[in-house]
């Protein structure tokens, strides 16, 4: 289904697209401050799920626009996972290493057996990089929150710089049976200088 175009003024952009028993609607609103803010609700079985973003100002905004109208839409399966971790994440952290200025924690979601970590620095300011599982792309907030919390971070939110990363598994299978015929031939040189 094609995005269909709603409004589009000084103020407000909106898009919708309606498929099979979902709408999808994108918004953007600027703020006091030049910046806007950009919504991508999903109306799924008579409640709302809401993708958040922030553009710095109305070309970004749109550029953002352009991007969420062109990414994959979520399926009634993804909407309805994401409802059901997002009433209260649980997570399960334990610390891998520390040192004096780095601490290394690996965590998991509720009872999922993928692994992910996060690594703090205490330096001059405070920076936490997140590395997660793509899956859970859509809780970034909520883990991010709830990191902030079980390292009880909020008295450093001036001065902590939080980024995250997204990974996915991938396993790489080898044939033994074919490398036993194989040969590698190479050469090595090496320069020796009178000294």
């Amino acid at each position: 289904m094609n995005w269909k175009k709603r409004v589009i003024s000084d103020d407000i952009i909106s898009y919708e697209k309606e498929k099979k028993n979902i709408k999808v609607v994108i918004e953007a609103r600027p703020n006091n401050d030049e910046s806007w803010d950009i919504f991508k609700i999903y109306n799924y079985q008579a409640k709302n799920y809401i993708e958040e973003y922030t553009a710095s100002d109305r070309d970004s905004a749109e550029k953002i626009i352009r991007k969420l109208k062109q990414e994959k839409d979520l399926t009634p399966k993804q909407i309805n996972d994401v409802r059901k971790l997002r009433k209260d994440i649980n997570i399960k952290v334990k610390r891998e290493y520390k040192t004096d200025f780095v601490e290394k924690w690996l965590f998991r979601i509720e009872n999922e057996q993928i692994e992910n970590f996060f690594v703090i620095y205490h330096e001059m300011e405070t920076l936490l990089d997140i590395v997660l599982n793509e899956k859970y792309k859509l809780l970034e907030k909520e883990i991010v929150q709830e990191i902030t919390n079980i390292l009880n971070l909020e008295m450093f939110e001036g001065d902590c710089e939080k980024r995250v990363y997204y990974f996915t598994k991938k396993n790489e299978y080898h044939d033994k049976a074919s490398q036993k015929d194989s040969i590698i031939l190479g050469q090595i040189s090496y320069d020796f200088e009178d000294h």
